[in-house]
């Protein structure tokens, strides 16, 4: 299992899934339970995801 610091891919990555034909969506940023967190950070957590989301024109 990768250490916190270690990430299993980038954005870069993204555009071959869609290429491969995977549907990506978005749900949060950092993965962490939004029902454990407060307002302002849960809508971080989504507009963030979403301008990622967005750069691959599939939002």
């Amino acid at each position: 299992m990768p250490d916190e610091d270690t990430f299993l891919f980038d954005e870069n990555d993204i555009p071959h899934w869609i290429s491969d034909g995977m549907t990506i969506g978005s749900h949060s940023l950092d993965h962490i339970n939004l029902a454990e967190q407060d307002l302002v950070t849960c809508e971080r957590q989504g507009r963030e995801s979403k301008v990622i989301l967005e750069k691959t024109g599939r939002s």
